[in-house]
């Protein structure tokens, strides 16, 4: 699980789904670790469900390595929704379902 320290905009606060570029797609969780001193906001990188899962992060460190950036485009999850109500958890499924252009069979 890799942590960075990026600068990103308060709009990223909370949890992400990064969902382009396809081989980087993702959870994104970013947030502020205040201290007594100073504020430092940190990024942390989960694998998404399914199979691709952790090849996400050998993508990422790659195009890193290559292009020093990652360009991306990331669904933030309303503020609203943080797990408070364990039935909203599933929310995340369903959103990385429509990003990724997954479709769920039932048996």
């Amino acid at each position: 699980m890799p942590v960075l320290k990026w600068h990103l905009a308060d709009d990223f606060l909370g949890v992400n789904i990064i969902y382009e570029p396809k081989e980087v797609r993702s959870l994104l969780v970013v947030f502020d670790l205040k201290t007594e001193f100073a504020k430092h906001r940190f990024c942390v990188i989960l694998p998404g469900p399914g199979d691709f899962g952790f090849s996400a992060f050998i993508n990422f460190k790659e195009l890193l390595i290559k292009n020093k950036t990652v360009d991306f485009k990331a669904f933030t999850f309303p503020k609203k929704l943080m797990l408070e109500n364990p039935l909203d958890s599933i929310e995340y499924w369903f959103e990385w379902e429509k990003l990724n252009g997954f479709t769920r069979i039932d048996t």
